[in-house]
């Protein structure tokens, strides 16, 4: 069986279990093109691992090319096209390349130090103690803005109309409380 000829297949038996399958359908039309339209049987991990490392994939890029072929190749041994799957054994290791930035206590005393002046404008959409606690808040647990506003404490305080300090002051007391 060709490799277009299983491709199609694939995609159409998917679709008729009423996938949507858009995504896979775009990665294995890229491998088709990839590698051509040889045998199935003629597939090596060699050309698998050629096009998964291919146009500079990011590991989540790699992680899911990797699994739609996993999928089809799958497949195609169950149904004995294949006597075993070309797929390589595992994801290469991706060492991470974030470096955290710890800010010093004279950084952070003038971040602090600054909230007074960024907060006089009359856009500013929390009070001066609101953002300083905020600040602190982010700071001392590492988290994003987001993940802090998410938390249904926080949430409903930014929404209310009469948030002040203290109110911030008794959420942090709880949340690092034992």
């Amino acid at each position: 069986m060709k490799l277009s000829q299983a491709v199609n297949l694939y995609i159409q038996r998917k679709r008729d279990a009423g996938m949507r399958f858009d995504s896979p359908m775009h990665r294995l039309r890229s491998f088709l093109r990839y590698c051509g339209d040889i045998d199935l049987h003629h597939i090596t991990t060699q050309q698998i691992i050629a096009f998964l490392d291919s146009s500079g994939s990011m590991p989540s890029g790699w992680g899911g090319k990797r699994g739609t072929l996993r999928t089809f190749f799958d497949y195609w041994t169950a149904r004995g096209r294949l006597q075993s799957s070309p797929l390589p054994p595992s994801a290469p290791k991706i060492t991470a390349s974030f470096v955290p930035y710890i800010y010093s206590r004279s950084d952070l005393r003038s971040l602090l130090d600054a909230v007074p002046r960024c907060q006089r404008k009359s856009a500013c959409v929390m009070s001066e103690a609101t953002f300083r606690t905020l600040l602190l808040f982010l700071y001392g647990t590492g988290m994003r803005l987001g993940e802090a506003l998410r938390l249904p404490l926080w949430a409903s305080l930014f929404r209310s109309q009469n948030a002040n300090a203290a109110s911030f002051k008794l959420i942090i007391a709880m949340l690092i409380s034992p």
